[in-house]
């Protein structure tokens, strides 16, 4: 069984990565401060930085488009991959519900 990682506020995500902005120490002695993983901290990081040249480059004009389709299908993909689950739980649900009606009936 994996453990679920934990759900941080995205304000909480903000402020993380506006502190590593003014921060004097490391990644890790900043993560241990704010009692997340050092690898959470990274992760926000990097998003932070590519989100950020993504939208510095859109204004410069040098994004190619192609660039802008794989992450606009990226996102597409996710949705539909969230879609999907939930859809096959829905399913198994209701294959279960219907297998417990017919046991009941059978019995009778």
């Amino acid at each position: 069984m994996t453990k679920k990682k934990p759900e941080y506020p995205q304000e909480f995500r903000h402020r993380a990565v506006e502190m590593w902005g003014h921060w004097d120490g490391t990644q890790d002695e900043l993560a241990r401060q704010l009692g997340i993983c050092s690898r959470t901290i990274r992760r926000w990081l990097r998003r932070t930085e590519a989100a950020q040249g993504v939208a510095e480059a859109r204004r410069a004009g040098t994004v190619p488009l192609r660039d802008l389709e794989v992450q606009r299908l990226k996102r597409e993909n996710a949705k539909l991959k969230e879609s999907n689950a939930a859809l096959q739980e829905s399913v198994r649900f209701l294959a279960a519900r219907r297998r417990s009606k017919q046991s009941t009936i059978s019995s009778k």
